[in-house]
């Protein structure tokens, strides 16, 4: 062991002595293959749609196990909630429901979770690292810290004459060869849209797999996954579910004194990219929807006082119901934007999940 340390020693005197980028790129790979246990801090930085930033602070820990869907046990813990991966059996610790869920086998593979992909995972200093080729850019200062920018492009496309460029940065300590921070910096037409951060700290290693312990709330509720409530969409040919509700401006919307015309609903959320898209659409100055349609935006997610900063920012040019929970629920709304088309009779005439061009220009004039 202490031979081990000698050679790896004189390998990083060696890497600071010629300031390599790439041989700092690969000892940092090195590091993460060598040991069975690594646990680190972080704290990231979401911006919104509004112009505000969500926060995200908390620990995680991964102990190398070949198991089906991921190639390690992990317990990541924040302040609402935690997540547990071992030996396959997967769960949810809600703090607000003081209830855990418990995902097994059957049911990741029936409702498709990618533990790969989950943000602890995606987002660990292990899957960026393998994720595609770093290329190096420069040495850069951050909080008067020298780092090394390896970054790579992920996206470069036009969609609607807006040119999407998305660049990934990851910087690693050349004294250390650890990642200390990872940005996702997103651009439309050359301009800053999003820049998501993410800091790596406390980093801890062994050699050898620790276990990994975690003590539930005594208070808390166990369920299975097969107990949460499903959500079902509703189809095409149904009665719409009537409401009656209450828009930004103070006005009660009831969908029943929209008899005799058709109805567009647009369920979307404000952290929601395409719906925004959608939203661009509608306010077109060419759009005009074709006669008999009325359009209502219904927010089932976000608050009010939310919603109020989002018009500040941008235009939605019918009616907005926030905090319509029941209306999203009756509906059978999981995802956004989904669109439901209304006809003169009541009966859904067309269900629409994301976002599709082709069918919001069958809605106009």
């Amino acid at each position: 062991m202490a031979r081990l340390f000698l050679i790896t020693g004189f390998i990083w005197l060696l890497i600071s002595c010629q300031s390599n980028p790439e041989e700092v790129l690969g000892l940092a790979k090195q590091k993460m293959e060598d040991n069975a246990y690594i646990s680190y801090s972080y704290f990231s930085l979401w911006p919104d749609m509004i112009g505000e930033n969500d926060t995200i602070a908390g620990t995680s820990q991964f102990k190398r196990n070949k198991n089906t869907y991921f190639d390690y046990d992990f317990i990541s813990q924040r302040d609402k909630y935690d997540l547990i991966y071992v030996g396959d059996e997967y769960k949810q610790i809600l703090h607000g429901d003081s209830v855990v869920i418990v995902y097994t086998t059957k049911d990741i593979e029936k409702e498709s979770i990618r533990m790969n992909e989950l943000m602890v995972t995606n987002y660990s200093p292990m899957m960026l690292l393998k994720a595609g080729e770093w290329r190096y850019r420069s040495d850069t200062a951050i909080l008067d810290k020298q780092l090394l920018d390896f970054f790579k492009v992920e996206t470069d496309t036009v969609i609607k004459d807006i040119n999407i460029y998305t660049e990934n940065h990851l910087f690693i300590n050349p004294h250390s060869a650890l990642v200390e921070r990872y940005e996702r910096r997103l651009y439309h037409n050359g301009k800053e849209k999003q820049f998501i951060i993410y800091t790596f700290s406390d980093y801890d290693f062994h050699n050898d797999p620790l276990e990994l312990t975690y003590s539930y709330p005594s208070h808390y509720v166990s369920k299975m996954a097969t107990e949460k409530e499903k959500l079902h969409r509703l189809e095409a040919g149904l009665p719409a579910p009537e409401f009656e509700l209450m828009d930004m401006e103070g006005r009660n919307i009831n969908l029943s004194d929209l008899r005799g015309q058709k109805v567009l609903i647009n369920f979307s959320m404000i952290n929601c990219g395409w719906c925004k898209v959608a939203l661009d659409n509608f306010n077109d100055e060419e759009f005009e929807f074709a006669e008999g349609i009325t359009a209502l935006y219904i927010n089932p997610v976000d608050s009010k006082e939310d919603m109020a900063k989002y018009l500040k920012k941008f235009t939605v040019p019918f009616p907005v119901i926030p905090e319509a929970k029941s209306v999203g629920k009756s509906y059978g709304v999981s995802g956004y934007p989904t669109f439901y088309l209304i006809n003169e009779k009541g009966v859904i005439e067309n269900v629409i999940s994301g976002y599709q061009e082709d069918f919001i220009n069958s809605l106009r004039r």
